[in-house]
């Protein structure tokens, strides 16, 4: 009831409610919205097209795209891709097919970054018929990077291949875009920095990509070798932008779904705009200006109202005064 109000509360199971309305449901005339969907699918057609373009570059350092593109060439039967990272793998997400249940695995909706090896390492034993190819981000990379000692010592023949683009790219793009690159804090890698020399260190097997037309023969190699191995593809960082419908900070192109609701939208509700942010002198911190909204916390002890931007349709009241 929090998103829209209840028509028809129902109380019971799940299972059996579902199944009486499907059977409720036969033989009603049911309408299918053909325009709507033959629109969708041409948006998502203008879109493929745009990433099919991408994935072809042959762009040095590497297309982020590109590279999906060439780990993609390795999903088969044979084969549990492991995606551990930000802007790598939701882009390399829409290019590498998933070709049966649990042939990819993710970080998820939370984004628990840094799972990629210790994953990958229970995928192959799980499976140890199988390859198995970690797809990371050199941060995420960075989190759990010396599993690879353990999968050395325990002999796991686990292939990592690393999108290395000498970023937080997910966290920098956004904060680049709010307050300017020499704001963006903490956002920067090493620059190249040799994580396949890591592995060799280790007991693995290591590569070191930078052309898009040597990264199937170095992760082929990878394989070959049977032992833990790193491949390291070099990534141009303006490539790893993401493919989402929106970058936070910058203007990025319409969702699809953004774009329909527009159409049929019939009344729109425009809201105060957001006072200016400036600093605490006494603590530093970005706050509101005088007058307008402070920290929840505050509001709720009656010091002060909050801007009416802030306001939801039912107004906060102070506990006090």
């Amino acid at each position: 009831g929090h998103n829209r109000a209840v028509d028809v509360g129902l109380v019971g199971d799940v299972g059996i409610i579902a199944r009486q309305l499907a059977a409720s449901l036969k033989g009603l005339p049911v309408r299918e919205p053909t325009a709507w969907l033959d629109r969708l699918r041409s948006i998502e057609s203008a879109k493929r097209a745009k990433l099919d373009s991408e994935a072809g570059s042959d762009l040095r350092p590497v297309h982020a795209l590109r590279l999906a593109r060439e780990i993609d060439r390795f999903a088969g039967d044979d084969t549990i891709i492991v995606g551990d990272g930000g802007n790598i793998v939701a882009g390399g997400s829409k290019i590498i097919r998933a070709p049966w249940p649990g042939s990819w695995l993710d970080p998820g909706r939370f984004g628990c970054l840094g799972m990629g090896l210790p994953f990958a390492l229970a995928a192959k034993l799980a499976r140890p018929e199988k390859r198995v190819l970690a797809f990371l981000g050199d941060g995420a990379f960075g989190i759990s990077g010396m599993e690879v000692d353990t999968l050395v010592r325990h002999g796991v023949p686990v292939v990592a291949v690393i999108g290395n683009d000498g970023a937080w790219a997910q966290i920098r793009g956004p904060q680049i875009g709010l307050y300017g690159e020499t704001h963006a804090v903490a956002t920067r890698l090493g620059e190249a920095t040799r994580y396949d020399e890591m592995a060799k260190a280790l007991g693995g097997h290591g590569e070191f990509v930078d052309d898009p037309g040597d990264i199937g023969s170095a992760i082929d190699r990878a394989f070959v070798s049977g032992k833990p191995a790193v491949v390291n593809v070099l990534v141009d960082p303006a490539s790893n932008v993401g493919t989402g419908s929106y970058v936070m900070g910058r203007a990025r192109e319409p969702s699809p779904a953004a774009a329909i609701s527009r159409e049929t939208r019939t009344a729109t509700v425009k809201s105060p705009p957001m006072p200016p942010l400036c600093v605490d002198r006494d603590h530093g911190r970005p706050r509101r200006d005088e007058g307008e909204a402070l920290p929840r916390g505050r509001e709720r002890r009656g010091e002060i109202q909050p801007h009416p931007a802030l306001r939801r349709e039912r107004i906060r009241r102070p506990l006090h005064g």
